[in-house]
């Protein structure tokens, strides 16, 4: 079965022959229904509460890739745990959760590392910390790699970048 979109393109080109109509294209960030931004830090721990409370009881050790994808997309779109459930049905809490302090650990660590390079911004603890910072940071990390022979270099390249993401986190915040 074909649709008039792709029976107007072509074959080499993928591009819609002239005169042929073209339905408006958009761009789907999150596919459920919502708010569309993402949980604040204050949500997302009611979220985590709500998490809590529906896994008493239950083991909270396992999860898979599809449970990150629905928590993921969950924060991403503003849900609450009623909303993720009612989309979601066959979500569960437990596994949930359980992806929820991997990933919360995983950023901890990832932070704490960052912190660690900024403190003491020397090629040691770059060559120490920065696999782990990289979880958090990669693009800031990547980066900063090209001056971890330089130890003047890299330090004013760290002071740059920590100014930078201390911005971020502030207008991310407010």
């Amino acid at each position: 079965m074909t649709t008039s979109i792709i029976d107007a393109r072509t074959a080499s080109t993928g591009r819609v022959r002239p005169g042929k109509a073209q339905r408006p294209r958009v761009e789907v960030a999150n596919p459920w229904r919502g708010r569309q931004s993402p949980c604040t830090a204050a949500e997302e721990h009611v979220l985590v509460c709500e998490l809590e409370d529906l896994s008493r009881g239950l083991p909270v050790d396992e999860f898979e890739r599809r449970d990150v994808t629905v928590l993921i997309t969950a924060l991403r779109g503003g849900l609450t745990a009623d909303e993720l459930f009612d989309q979601a049905p066959g979500a569960k809490p437990n596994r949930l959760l359980a992806a929820h302090r991997e990933l919360d650990g995983r950023r901890l660590l990832a932070e704490h590392a960052w912190r660690a390079i900024t403190v003491d911004a020397t090629p040691e603890t770059f060559a120490t910390f920065g696999t782990c910072a990289a979880e958090l940071l990669p693009a800031v990390i990547s980066h900063l790699s090209g001056y971890r022979h330089d130890p003047v270099r890299l330090s004013h390249a760290i002071a740059d970048a920590a100014e930078q993401v201390n911005r971020t986190n502030r207008r991310v915040l407010v």
